[in-house]
């Protein structure tokens, strides 16, 4: 089971596997000339001691189950259950995550660690198999609860407070949250979204400074998510919403594929597409693929993913309906990347669901690698229409894939 930012109680594992490789500078090698006489054994056998063999073994530690530790895992706000959150229990508390923008490689947990994922409906069972004092550790991507528990060989319903990750970051308990940046816009108020869910904005940057804040890679670097949602459009070209060319600026295109490298999450709805059809070119065909649409449109939506579609299912949003969509996408493609040998290799972004405009089926959200980062687009608002007080079953669909793209990495490739 894979894990990103795991802290410091692995490491007496892994150097206890360290421990056992060594290497010798007068060890054979098969060029040698070879001595039968070597591979003779002409000392006389050691007398038999009965147990020698095992008189300094130690007793093989008892990892039998030792009670149920259930229970659900909720958004900040807990009210939303949280599907594939790691759920396990430790030994110690696991260090603090990273401050700023890291690359969050996935490691292995020692095969000891009891450990599981929630469920669609955010529910888990993990079982214990040691005594005593240890900790509950709750984590999705850079949202992480540590509970401090004690195991005494009984089953326990965790509380829910304990499983609701936190809103604000605690290193010392142990409970971390990520930093995000959203520019400020006045079309697609995913402020509104994050406040219901609970998720911390840490930064809140005006539509009128995006352009001197995207071209600051250090002020890029101190977050881990930044919000790009529907606001001025970022290129001139048809349309009724022609911009100021802001996504063709060097500067701004060399600092966000950076960032995204170095392990960032980039999420961009709408009218700001051409900052990922400038930056990362020929990923995806927009429609077009320059200025922006004057015509919005609502779609039903095809749930592609299956674990979206189980999760949507599970709190029956069995049929939704993608509201206030403007720009269109005509297709993801197949590129070559690097492979971190030299050569390349094949990526496709993934579709998680599609619309209809009308005239034909389109990708509505999407997401892409970039080294240890991801890129993460909806063509349709978070909010949608008619600033509802509830969340939308398109609002919750993006949290879900939020926080999938929001989890480690396995083998990464980053460029030097």
């Amino acid at each position: 089971m894979k894990l990103g930012w795991h802290g410091g109680f692995l490491g007496l594992f892994l150097m206890g596997v360290a421990g056992a490789c060594s290497s010798s500078t007068t060890r054979q090698v098969f060029d040698d000339p070879v001595d039968a006489s070597a591979f003779i054994d002409t000392a006389a056998p050691p007398a038999e001691e009965t147990g020698s063999l095992f008189q300094d073994a130690r007793p093989q530690e008892d990892l039998s189950p030792k009670g149920n530790w259930s229970g659900r895992v909720y958004t900040p706000a807990g009210d939303i259950p949280i599907a594939g959150a790691l759920v396990y229990l430790a030994q110690k508390r696991p260090d603090p995550i990273p401050d700023g923008n890291f690359c969050d490689k996935c490691v292995e947990l020692d095969t000891t660690v009891p450990k599981t994922l929630s469920k669609a409906d955010g529910s888990f069972v993990v079982t214990a198999n040691r005594s005593g004092p240890q900790f509950l550790v709750v984590q999705k991507g850079q949202f992480r609860r540590v509970v401090a528990i004690d195991v005494k060989g009984a089953d326990v319903a965790v509380a829910k407070a304990d499983t609701t990750f936190p809103r604000r970051k605690d290193a010392a308990s142990g409970d971390m949250v990520p930093t995000t940046a959203v520019v400020d816009t006045n079309y697609d108020d995913i402020e509104q979204a994050l406040t219901r869910l609970g998720i911390p904005i840490t930064d809140t940057i005006p539509q009128a400074q995006r352009v001197a804040f995207l071209r600051d890679a250090t002020k890029l670097a101190k977050y881990n998510i930044i919000f790009l949602p529907c606001g001025t459009c970022a290129t001139a070209g048809p349309g009724g919403f022609s911009g100021p060319d802001d996504a063709l600026d060097p500067a701004i295109q060399r600092n966000l594929k950076e960032w995204v490298q170095k392990g960032g999450k980039l999420y961009v709805t709408d009218f700001e597409y051409s900052f990922i059809n400038e930056t990362w070119k020929n990923y995806v065909t927009f429609t077009p693929n320059k200025g922006c649409d004057s015509n919005s449109y609502n779609t039903p939506a095809t749930i592609a993913d299956p674990g979206l579609k189980d999760w949507l299912d599970g709190q029956n949003h069995r049929s939704v309906t993608f509201e206030e969509a403007w720009i269109k996408v005509d297709r993801v493609n197949e590129v070559d990347v690097p492979d971190g040998a030299g050569g390349t290799k094949k990526l496709t972004p993934k579709v998680w669901a599609f619309g209809n405009d009308g005239t034909k089926n389109r990708p509505m959200t999407l997401s892409f690698e970039d080294s240890c980062g991801r890129v993460l687009y909806s063509a349709y608002h978070t909010e949608g229409e008619g600033g509802a007080t509830a969340l939308l079953p398109q609002e919750k669909a993006l949290v879900y894939v939020l926080f999938e793209v929001s989890t480690c990495l396995i083998d990464p490739i980053i460029p030097k």
